[in-house]
Protein backbone atom coordinates (compact mmCIF):
# COMPACT_ATOMS: atom_id res chain seq x y z
CA UNK A 1 0.00 0.00 0.00
CA UNK A 2 1.34 3.14 -1.08
CA UNK A 3 1.93 6.11 1.45
CA UNK A 4 -0.45 9.18 1.92
CA UNK A 5 0.99 11.68 0.63
CA UNK A 6 1.28 14.73 3.23
CA UNK A 7 3.05 17.98 1.19
CA UNK A 8 1.83 21.34 2.20
CA UNK A 9 0.11 21.69 -1.31
CA UNK A 10 -1.58 17.92 -0.55
CA UNK A 11 -3.01 19.40 2.97
CA UNK A 12 -4.48 22.77 1.61
CA UNK A 13 -5.97 21.19 -1.00
CA UNK A 14 -7.82 18.75 1.42
CA UNK A 15 -8.50 21.83 3.93
CA UNK A 16 -10.12 23.43 0.85
CA UNK A 17 -12.24 20.38 -0.15
CA UNK A 18 -13.82 19.60 3.03
CA UNK A 19 -14.81 23.35 3.48
CA UNK A 20 -16.60 22.66 -0.09
CA UNK A 21 -17.68 19.28 1.21
CA UNK A 22 -19.34 21.15 4.23
CA UNK A 23 -20.84 23.77 2.57
CA UNK A 24 -22.66 21.52 0.65
CA UNK A 25 -23.46 19.24 3.55
CA UNK A 26 -24.88 22.12 5.17
CA UNK A 27 -26.45 23.02 1.70
CA UNK A 28 -28.46 19.84 1.35
CA UNK A 29 -29.43 19.46 4.53
CA UNK A 30 -31.26 22.89 4.64
CA UNK A 31 -33.25 22.18 1.19
CA UNK A 32 -34.43 19.12 3.01
CA UNK A 33 -35.72 20.92 5.94
CA UNK A 34 -37.06 23.46 4.28
CA UNK A 35 -38.58 21.19 1.76
CA UNK A 36 -41.81 22.29 -0.47
CA UNK A 37 -41.57 25.73 1.56
CA UNK A 38 -38.79 26.97 -0.65
CA UNK A 39 -38.65 28.71 -4.50
CA UNK A 40 -36.06 29.05 -6.99
CA UNK A 41 -35.56 32.43 -5.56
CA UNK A 42 -34.51 30.95 -2.46
CA UNK A 43 -31.98 28.29 -3.82
CA UNK A 44 -29.69 30.87 -5.28
CA UNK A 45 -29.00 31.89 -2.02
CA UNK A 46 -27.01 28.87 -0.99
CA UNK A 47 -24.68 29.53 -3.77
CA UNK A 48 -22.67 27.91 -5.54
CA UNK A 49 -25.28 24.59 -4.89
CA UNK A 50 -28.36 25.52 -6.11
CA UNK A 51 -28.26 22.94 -8.38
CA UNK A 52 -29.12 20.31 -5.09
CA UNK A 53 -32.90 21.41 -5.43
CA UNK A 54 -33.81 18.18 -7.22
CA UNK A 55 -30.50 16.08 -5.45
CA UNK A 56 -30.28 16.83 -2.17
CA UNK A 57 -31.23 13.63 -0.48
CA UNK A 58 -28.17 12.09 -2.97
CA UNK A 59 -26.04 14.91 -2.06
CA UNK A 60 -26.37 14.90 1.46
CA UNK A 61 -25.27 11.31 2.71
CA UNK A 62 -22.28 11.67 0.56
CA UNK A 63 -21.31 15.28 1.25
CA UNK A 64 -20.90 13.24 5.02
CA UNK A 65 -18.86 10.71 3.84
CA UNK A 66 -16.30 12.98 2.13
CA UNK A 67 -16.23 15.15 5.04
CA UNK A 68 -15.29 12.00 7.54
CA UNK A 69 -12.57 10.83 4.77
CA UNK A 70 -10.97 14.37 4.71
CA UNK A 71 -11.48 14.82 8.20
CA UNK A 72 -9.79 11.67 8.88
CA UNK A 73 -6.52 12.99 6.17
CA UNK A 74 -5.99 15.75 7.80
CA UNK A 75 -5.90 14.58 11.64
CA UNK A 76 -3.21 12.16 9.59
CA UNK A 77 -1.28 14.27 8.36
CA UNK A 78 -0.71 16.66 11.30
CA UNK A 79 2.47 17.41 12.08
CA UNK A 80 3.96 15.12 9.35
CA UNK A 81 5.70 16.33 6.16
CA UNK A 82 6.68 15.06 3.20
CA UNK A 83 8.80 11.97 3.49
CA UNK A 84 9.36 11.98 6.82
CA UNK A 85 7.47 10.26 9.80
CA UNK A 86 8.80 12.78 12.37
CA UNK A 87 6.22 15.10 14.10
CA UNK A 88 6.87 18.71 13.29
CA UNK A 89 5.76 21.38 15.95
CA UNK A 90 4.88 25.21 15.07
CA UNK A 91 4.24 28.17 17.56
CA UNK A 92 0.65 27.07 18.35
CA UNK A 93 1.44 23.69 19.62
CA UNK A 94 3.70 24.87 21.71
CA UNK A 95 0.98 27.25 23.78
CA UNK A 96 -0.21 25.27 27.09
CA UNK A 97 -2.74 23.27 26.08
CA UNK A 98 -5.96 25.04 28.64
CA UNK A 99 -4.85 28.30 26.65
CA UNK A 100 -4.97 26.83 23.28
CA UNK A 101 -8.33 25.17 24.13
CA UNK A 102 -9.81 28.72 25.58
CA UNK A 103 -8.82 30.79 22.63
CA UNK A 104 -10.05 28.34 20.14
CA UNK A 105 -13.52 27.91 22.09
CA UNK A 106 -13.58 31.66 22.57
CA UNK A 107 -13.28 32.31 18.71
CA UNK A 108 -15.79 29.49 17.88
CA UNK A 109 -18.06 31.46 20.52
CA UNK A 110 -17.54 34.91 19.05
CA UNK A 111 -18.59 33.51 15.72
CA UNK A 112 -21.96 31.77 17.11
CA UNK A 113 -22.71 35.21 18.47
CA UNK A 114 -22.37 37.00 14.86
CA UNK A 115 -24.04 34.41 13.01
CA UNK A 116 -28.20 36.20 13.78
CA UNK A 117 -26.01 39.18 12.22
CA UNK A 118 -25.07 37.49 9.11
CA UNK A 119 -28.46 36.18 8.59
CA UNK A 120 -29.66 39.66 8.71
CA UNK A 121 -27.66 40.48 5.83
CA UNK A 122 -29.26 41.46 2.20
CA UNK A 123 -31.98 43.23 1.70
CA UNK A 124 -34.09 40.22 -0.23
CA UNK A 125 -36.25 38.02 2.05
CA UNK A 126 -38.99 35.70 1.12
CA UNK A 127 -40.54 33.17 3.22
CA UNK A 128 -38.56 35.09 6.48
CA UNK A 129 -34.95 34.29 4.82
CA UNK A 130 -32.50 36.25 3.44
CA UNK A 131 -32.22 35.60 -0.44
CA UNK A 132 -29.69 38.14 -1.44
CA UNK A 133 -25.95 37.35 -2.76
CA UNK A 134 -24.26 38.83 0.44
CA UNK A 135 -25.87 36.45 2.12
CA UNK A 136 -24.89 33.70 0.52
CA UNK A 137 -21.26 34.72 0.52
CA UNK A 138 -21.07 36.12 4.12
CA UNK A 139 -22.67 32.71 5.36
CA UNK A 140 -19.46 31.36 3.16
CA UNK A 141 -17.17 33.25 5.20
CA UNK A 142 -18.38 32.48 8.23
CA UNK A 143 -18.26 28.32 7.36
CA UNK A 144 -14.93 28.77 6.63
CA UNK A 145 -14.16 30.59 9.76
CA UNK A 146 -15.71 28.02 12.28
CA UNK A 147 -13.80 25.14 9.97
CA UNK A 148 -10.58 27.09 10.34
CA UNK A 149 -11.07 27.49 14.30
CA UNK A 150 -11.87 23.55 14.56
CA UNK A 151 -9.39 22.36 12.27
CA UNK A 152 -6.50 24.57 14.30
CA UNK A 153 -7.94 23.16 17.54
CA UNK A 154 -7.94 19.36 16.73
CA UNK A 155 -4.42 19.46 14.50
CA UNK A 156 -2.86 20.85 17.60
CA UNK A 157 -4.32 18.07 19.62
CA UNK A 158 -3.56 15.37 17.89
CA UNK A 159 0.08 16.64 16.97
CA UNK A 160 0.88 16.88 20.98
CA UNK A 161 -0.93 13.62 21.49
CA UNK A 162 1.49 12.19 18.99
CA UNK A 163 4.35 13.93 21.17
CA UNK A 164 2.88 13.15 24.31
CA UNK A 165 2.95 16.77 25.29
CA UNK A 166 -0.70 17.41 25.91
CA UNK A 167 -0.57 16.83 29.34
CA UNK A 168 3.02 17.85 29.88
CA UNK A 169 2.51 21.08 27.84
CA UNK A 170 -0.25 22.29 30.26
CA UNK A 171 -0.44 24.87 32.63
CA UNK A 172 -1.84 22.28 35.45
CA UNK A 173 1.26 19.75 34.36
CA UNK A 174 3.51 23.18 35.37
CA UNK A 175 2.31 24.37 38.00
CA UNK A 176 2.24 20.45 39.97
CA UNK A 177 5.60 20.31 38.21
CA UNK A 178 6.84 23.46 40.20
CA UNK A 179 5.07 22.60 43.57
CA UNK A 180 6.79 19.38 43.23
CA UNK A 181 9.90 20.97 42.89
CA UNK A 182 9.46 23.39 45.33
CA UNK A 183 8.94 20.90 47.80
CA UNK A 184 11.41 18.15 47.11
CA UNK A 185 13.95 21.28 47.58
CA UNK A 186 12.64 22.94 50.26
CA UNK A 187 15.34 23.19 52.40
CA UNK A 188 16.70 25.65 49.30
CA UNK A 189 14.19 27.73 48.51
CA UNK A 190 12.61 28.20 52.24
CA UNK A 191 15.18 30.80 52.45
CA UNK A 192 13.88 33.20 49.62
CA UNK A 193 10.45 32.50 50.28
CA UNK A 194 11.19 33.80 53.92
CA UNK A 195 12.75 36.61 52.29
CA UNK A 196 10.25 37.65 49.95
CA UNK A 197 7.47 37.38 53.12
CA UNK A 198 9.27 39.39 55.26
CA UNK A 199 9.88 41.83 52.17
CA UNK A 200 6.56 42.53 51.51
CA UNK A 201 5.00 42.93 55.21
CA UNK A 202 7.87 45.45 55.74
CA UNK A 203 6.95 47.19 52.99
CA UNK A 204 2.94 47.25 53.44
CA UNK A 205 3.93 48.58 57.52
CA UNK A 206 5.89 51.63 55.64
CA UNK A 207 3.08 52.46 53.15
CA UNK A 208 0.47 52.44 55.77
CA UNK A 209 3.32 54.96 57.41
CA UNK A 210 4.26 56.98 55.17
CA UNK A 211 2.42 60.21 56.97
CA UNK A 212 5.82 59.99 58.93
CA UNK A 213 8.43 61.64 56.96
CA UNK A 214 10.81 58.95 58.77
CA UNK A 215 8.73 56.17 57.70
CA UNK A 216 9.41 57.46 54.04
CA UNK A 217 13.12 57.55 54.56
CA UNK A 218 13.07 54.33 56.50
CA UNK A 219 11.32 52.93 53.18
CA UNK A 220 13.52 54.20 50.66
CA UNK A 221 16.58 53.26 52.78
CA UNK A 222 14.89 49.53 53.08
CA UNK A 223 14.39 49.15 49.69
CA UNK A 224 18.19 50.54 48.73
CA UNK A 225 19.25 47.70 50.97
CA UNK A 226 17.23 45.45 49.53
CA UNK A 227 18.48 46.19 46.31
CA UNK A 228 22.28 46.10 47.19
CA UNK A 229 21.58 42.95 48.23
CA UNK A 230 19.84 41.41 45.20
CA UNK A 231 22.86 42.59 43.41
CA UNK A 232 25.19 40.94 45.64
CA UNK A 233 23.33 38.27 45.05
CA UNK A 234 23.28 38.61 41.18
CA UNK A 235 27.15 38.74 41.44
CA UNK A 236 27.44 35.44 43.23
CA UNK A 237 25.71 33.33 40.78
CA UNK A 238 27.43 35.25 38.14
CA UNK A 239 31.06 34.28 40.13
CA UNK A 240 29.46 30.18 39.86
CA UNK A 241 28.27 30.63 36.31
CA UNK A 242 31.92 31.71 34.75
CA UNK A 243 33.29 29.15 37.30
CA UNK A 244 31.46 26.15 35.62
CA UNK A 245 32.50 27.59 32.09
CA UNK A 246 36.31 27.64 33.37
CA UNK A 247 36.03 24.00 34.32
CA UNK A 248 34.19 23.31 31.34
CA UNK A 249 36.99 24.36 29.42
CA UNK A 250 39.72 22.93 31.12
CA UNK A 251 40.85 25.25 33.31
CA UNK A 252 40.97 22.86 36.73
CA UNK A 253 43.06 25.50 38.26
CA UNK A 254 40.23 27.35 39.29
CA UNK A 255 39.73 28.30 43.05
CA UNK A 256 36.75 30.27 44.80
CA UNK A 257 36.87 31.75 48.14
CA UNK A 258 33.54 30.14 49.74
CA UNK A 259 33.35 32.45 53.01
CA UNK A 260 32.34 35.15 50.76
CA UNK A 261 29.60 33.71 49.31
CA UNK A 262 26.15 33.67 51.44
CA UNK A 263 23.32 31.08 52.13
CA UNK A 264 23.56 27.73 49.53
CA UNK A 265 25.35 29.85 47.28
CA UNK A 266 28.39 29.30 49.69
CA UNK A 267 27.72 25.15 49.44
CA UNK A 268 27.65 25.46 45.51
CA UNK A 269 30.90 27.26 45.54
CA UNK A 270 32.68 24.64 47.76
CA UNK A 271 31.11 21.94 45.41
CA UNK A 272 32.63 23.13 42.35
CA UNK A 273 35.85 23.57 44.16
CA UNK A 274 35.69 19.72 45.37
CA UNK A 275 35.05 19.15 41.43
CA UNK A 276 37.83 21.15 40.28
CA UNK A 277 40.22 19.23 42.69
CA UNK A 278 39.03 15.89 41.69
CA UNK A 279 38.99 16.45 37.97
CA UNK A 280 42.52 18.14 37.95
CA UNK A 281 43.79 14.88 40.62
CA UNK A 282 42.64 12.89 37.85
CA UNK A 283 44.60 14.35 35.13
CA UNK A 284 47.85 14.32 37.21
CA UNK A 285 47.01 10.76 37.91
CA UNK A 286 46.09 9.80 34.38
CA UNK A 287 49.40 11.96 33.22
CA UNK A 288 51.72 10.18 35.79
CA UNK A 289 50.48 7.06 34.43
CA UNK A 290 51.01 7.82 31.19
CA UNK A 291 54.80 8.76 31.99
CA UNK A 292 54.65 5.60 33.69
CA UNK A 293 53.89 3.50 30.12
CA UNK A 294 56.55 6.00 28.86
CA UNK A 295 59.54 5.08 30.66
CA UNK A 296 58.21 1.27 31.00
CA UNK A 297 58.15 1.42 26.84
CA UNK A 298 61.74 2.86 26.91
CA UNK A 299 63.24 0.76 29.97
CA UNK A 300 62.30 -2.63 28.22
CA UNK A 301 62.58 -1.42 24.68
CA UNK A 302 66.38 -0.39 26.15
CA UNK A 303 66.96 -3.82 27.66
CA UNK A 304 66.12 -5.88 24.45
CA UNK A 305 67.77 -3.58 22.51
CA UNK A 306 71.41 -4.37 23.99
CA UNK A 307 71.19 -8.03 23.39
CA UNK A 308 69.65 -7.77 19.85
CA UNK A 309 72.96 -5.50 19.11
CA UNK A 310 75.33 -8.04 20.19
CA UNK A 311 72.75 -11.11 18.02
CA UNK A 312 73.12 -8.60 14.99
CA UNK A 313 77.16 -7.94 15.53
CA UNK A 314 77.13 -12.31 15.95
CA UNK A 315 75.27 -12.81 12.70
CA UNK A 316 77.49 -10.54 10.84
CA UNK A 317 80.49 -12.73 12.09
CA UNK A 318 78.95 -15.90 11.19
CA UNK A 319 78.46 -14.28 7.95
CA UNK A 320 81.73 -13.83 7.35
CA UNK A 321 83.00 -16.68 8.35
CA UNK A 322 83.37 -19.75 5.50
CA UNK A 323 79.90 -21.42 5.91
CA UNK A 324 80.02 -24.17 3.24
CA UNK A 325 76.66 -25.10 4.32
CA UNK A 326 73.61 -23.33 2.14
CA UNK A 327 70.97 -24.37 3.87
CA UNK A 328 72.74 -22.72 7.32
CA UNK A 329 73.29 -19.46 5.46
CA UNK A 330 70.03 -19.47 4.39
CA UNK A 331 68.81 -19.51 8.20
CA UNK A 332 71.58 -16.23 8.90
CA UNK A 333 69.92 -14.28 6.14
CA UNK A 334 66.53 -15.08 7.83
CA UNK A 335 67.65 -14.44 11.04
CA UNK A 336 69.64 -11.06 9.78
CA UNK A 337 66.54 -9.75 8.42
CA UNK A 338 64.29 -10.63 11.27
CA UNK A 339 66.61 -9.06 13.57
CA UNK A 340 67.42 -5.62 11.47
CA UNK A 341 63.25 -5.66 11.73
CA UNK A 342 63.18 -6.25 15.36
CA UNK A 343 65.65 -3.28 15.70
CA UNK A 344 63.52 -1.32 13.69
CA UNK A 345 60.28 -2.05 15.46
CA UNK A 346 62.07 -0.86 19.46
CA UNK A 347 63.10 2.24 17.78
CA UNK A 348 59.94 3.08 16.26
CA UNK A 349 58.27 2.03 19.49
CA UNK A 350 61.08 4.54 21.59
CA UNK A 351 60.23 7.34 19.96
CA UNK A 352 56.52 6.73 19.46
CA UNK A 353 56.37 6.95 23.45
CA UNK A 354 58.69 10.04 23.53
CA UNK A 355 56.65 12.35 20.99
CA UNK A 356 53.63 11.22 22.50
CA UNK A 357 54.61 12.52 25.62
CA UNK A 358 56.03 15.32 24.21
CA UNK A 359 60.17 14.43 26.06
CA UNK A 360 61.49 15.06 22.45
CA UNK A 361 63.72 17.88 21.82
CA UNK A 362 62.51 20.37 19.57
CA UNK A 363 64.42 23.02 17.85
CA UNK A 364 62.11 25.60 15.77
CA UNK A 365 64.41 26.51 12.76
CA UNK A 366 62.80 28.45 9.50
CA UNK A 367 62.64 26.00 6.65
CA UNK A 368 62.16 26.25 3.19
CA UNK A 369 59.55 23.38 2.52
CA UNK A 370 59.91 23.60 -1.23
CA UNK A 371 63.50 22.44 -1.30
CA UNK A 372 62.89 20.09 1.76
CA UNK A 373 60.16 18.03 -0.08
CA UNK A 374 61.94 18.08 -3.67
CA UNK A 375 64.98 16.22 -1.76
CA UNK A 376 62.89 13.83 0.32
CA UNK A 377 60.80 13.40 -3.30
CA UNK A 378 64.30 13.07 -5.43
CA UNK A 379 65.58 10.30 -1.95
CA UNK A 380 62.39 7.91 -2.84
CA UNK A 381 62.17 8.31 -6.26
CA UNK A 382 64.08 4.97 -7.37
CA UNK A 383 62.37 3.23 -4.24
CA UNK A 384 59.07 3.66 -5.60
CA UNK A 385 59.53 3.40 -9.11
CA UNK A 386 60.35 -0.16 -8.07
CA UNK A 387 57.01 -1.14 -6.96
CA UNK A 388 55.62 0.72 -10.18
CA UNK A 389 54.75 4.13 -8.19
CA UNK A 390 55.32 7.66 -9.87
CA UNK A 391 55.07 10.18 -7.99
CA UNK A 392 53.54 13.75 -9.30
CA UNK A 393 54.00 16.57 -7.43
CA UNK A 394 52.63 19.94 -7.07
CA UNK A 395 54.60 22.93 -5.74
CA UNK A 396 54.26 26.64 -6.09
CA UNK A 397 57.15 28.73 -7.24
CA UNK A 398 57.03 30.91 -4.28
CA UNK A 399 58.88 29.78 -1.27
CA UNK A 400 57.17 28.37 1.52
CA UNK A 401 58.99 28.92 4.79
CA UNK A 402 57.63 27.49 7.95
CA UNK A 403 58.67 27.09 11.43
CA UNK A 404 60.23 23.57 12.32
CA UNK A 405 62.48 21.26 13.99
CA UNK A 406 64.18 19.94 10.74
CA UNK A 407 64.91 16.55 11.63
CA UNK A 408 61.63 15.70 12.89
CA UNK A 409 59.68 17.29 9.69
CA UNK A 410 62.54 15.01 7.74
CA UNK A 411 61.54 11.79 9.91
CA UNK A 412 57.68 12.68 9.50
CA UNK A 413 57.96 12.71 5.73
CA UNK A 414 59.77 9.92 5.53
CA UNK A 415 57.63 7.67 7.50
CA UNK A 416 54.98 8.89 5.55
CA UNK A 417 56.90 8.14 2.17
CA UNK A 418 57.88 4.69 3.74
CA UNK A 419 54.14 3.73 4.46
CA UNK A 420 53.28 4.89 0.39
CA UNK A 421 55.73 2.61 -1.04
CA UNK A 422 54.95 -0.47 1.59
CA UNK A 423 50.86 -0.29 1.55
CA UNK A 424 50.13 1.55 -2.05
CA UNK A 425 48.78 0.23 -5.17
CA UNK A 426 50.99 -0.99 -7.42
CA UNK A 427 51.44 1.16 -11.15
CA UNK A 428 49.55 3.51 -9.84
CA UNK A 429 50.36 7.53 -8.84
CA UNK A 430 51.06 9.40 -5.82
CA UNK A 431 49.87 12.28 -5.55
CA UNK A 432 52.17 15.68 -3.95
CA UNK A 433 50.34 18.86 -3.23
CA UNK A 434 51.89 21.68 -1.46
CA UNK A 435 49.21 24.46 -1.03
CA UNK A 436 49.92 27.67 1.28
CA UNK A 437 48.11 30.90 1.79
CA UNK A 438 49.54 34.12 3.97
CA UNK A 439 48.72 32.61 6.74
CA UNK A 440 49.39 28.54 6.58
CA UNK A 441 50.81 25.91 5.04
CA UNK A 442 48.92 22.92 3.26
CA UNK A 443 50.64 19.31 2.28
CA UNK A 444 48.39 16.68 0.85
CA UNK A 445 50.14 13.33 0.42
CA UNK A 446 47.54 10.90 -1.26
CA UNK A 447 47.92 7.49 -2.96
CA UNK A 448 45.81 4.19 -3.56
CA UNK A 449 45.66 1.21 -1.11
CA UNK A 450 46.65 -1.85 -2.09
CA UNK A 451 44.34 -3.25 0.56
CA UNK A 452 40.91 -2.16 1.86
CA UNK A 453 40.80 0.58 4.52
CA UNK A 454 38.07 -1.17 6.02
CA UNK A 455 38.47 0.95 8.87
CA UNK A 456 37.85 4.47 10.48
CA UNK A 457 40.58 7.09 9.98
CA UNK A 458 40.54 7.20 14.21
CA UNK A 459 41.20 3.98 14.41
CA UNK A 460 43.96 4.03 11.73
CA UNK A 461 45.73 6.63 13.51
CA UNK A 462 46.22 4.10 16.77
CA UNK A 463 49.45 2.20 17.77
CA UNK A 464 50.12 -0.48 15.85
CA UNK A 465 47.38 -0.83 13.73
CA UNK A 466 47.73 -1.14 9.83
CA UNK A 467 44.27 -2.43 8.51
CA UNK A 468 43.34 -5.84 8.73
CA UNK A 469 44.76 -7.55 5.71
CA UNK A 470 48.29 -5.60 5.51
CA UNK A 471 49.43 -7.63 8.88
CA UNK A 472 51.19 -9.66 6.76
CA UNK A 473 53.52 -6.99 5.72
CA UNK A 474 56.67 -5.12 6.78
CA UNK A 475 55.84 -2.74 9.21
CA UNK A 476 55.37 -1.94 13.03
CA UNK A 477 51.91 -0.02 12.70
CA UNK A 478 53.81 3.10 14.24
CA UNK A 479 54.07 5.29 11.08
CA UNK A 480 51.30 7.36 11.38
CA UNK A 481 51.52 7.93 15.15
CA UNK A 482 54.72 8.90 14.97
CA UNK A 483 54.50 11.41 12.36
CA UNK A 484 50.91 13.04 14.41
CA UNK A 485 52.98 13.01 17.37
CA UNK A 486 55.70 14.85 15.72
CA UNK A 487 53.56 17.09 13.93
CA UNK A 488 52.08 18.26 16.73
CA UNK A 489 55.21 18.77 18.50
CA UNK A 490 55.78 21.12 16.51
CA UNK A 491 52.76 23.17 16.47
CA UNK A 492 51.22 21.30 13.34
CA UNK A 493 47.95 19.79 12.59
CA UNK A 494 47.74 16.48 11.49
CA UNK A 495 44.49 14.69 9.84
CA UNK A 496 43.65 11.54 7.23
CA UNK A 497 40.88 10.81 5.35
CA UNK A 498 40.04 7.76 3.57
CA UNK A 499 37.44 7.91 0.80
CA UNK A 500 37.44 4.13 -0.37
CA UNK A 501 40.84 3.13 -1.52
CA UNK A 502 42.08 6.84 -1.52
CA UNK A 503 44.34 7.37 1.50
CA UNK A 504 44.96 11.00 2.10
CA UNK A 505 47.14 12.93 4.89
CA UNK A 506 47.26 16.59 5.41
CA UNK A 507 49.60 18.41 7.08
CA UNK A 508 49.25 22.09 7.95
CA UNK A 509 51.54 24.19 9.87
CA UNK A 510 51.77 28.08 10.37
CA UNK A 511 53.58 29.74 7.45
CA UNK A 512 55.77 32.86 7.96
CA UNK A 513 57.06 35.26 5.31
CA UNK A 514 59.55 35.09 2.97
CA UNK A 515 61.36 38.18 4.05
CA UNK A 516 61.88 36.31 7.73
CA UNK A 517 63.91 33.60 5.84
CA UNK A 518 67.26 32.61 4.84
CA UNK A 519 68.53 33.22 1.39
CA UNK A 520 69.39 29.57 1.11
CA UNK A 521 68.80 26.56 3.02
CA UNK A 522 71.41 23.44 2.57
CA UNK A 523 70.00 20.46 3.62
CA UNK A 524 71.97 17.47 3.96
CA UNK A 525 71.20 13.63 4.44
CA UNK A 526 71.59 14.02 8.12
CA UNK A 527 68.56 16.50 7.91
CA UNK A 528 66.57 13.87 7.06
CA UNK A 529 67.66 10.78 8.52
Amino acid sequence: MNKLQYSLTAKISAFFLLYLSGYMMLSSAYILLVGARIEELVVRSIWPFSWLLTKAATALPLSILLNVILFAYLLSAAGKQQDSEEIILNGWDRIPTELITAGCAAMFLLGILLTPVTFGVGSNYRYGLSTSLDFAVVLSLMLFYFYSIFMLWCTTIVKRLRTQTLITNSLIYRLFSLLRLIFFHLAEVYQAGIAVIIFGLINIILIFKMWSGLAVLIFLMFNLAVFIFILQLALQVSLLKQTMQQIAAGQLEVHLDSSKFWFTFREQAEALNEISAGLQKAVEERMSSERLKTELITNVSHDIKTPLTSIINYIDLLKKTEIENEQALAYLDILEQKSHRLKDLIEDLMEAAKASTGNLTVELVQINVNELLRQITGEYDERLRERGLEIVQTLPEEKIIINADRRHLSRLLDNLFSNIKKYAQPQTRVYLDLQADDKKMSLFLKNISAEKLNISPEELMERFVRGDKSRHTEGSGLGLSIARSLTELQGGLFNIRIIGDLFEVEIVFPRIGEEAAPAEDNFTEDNYS
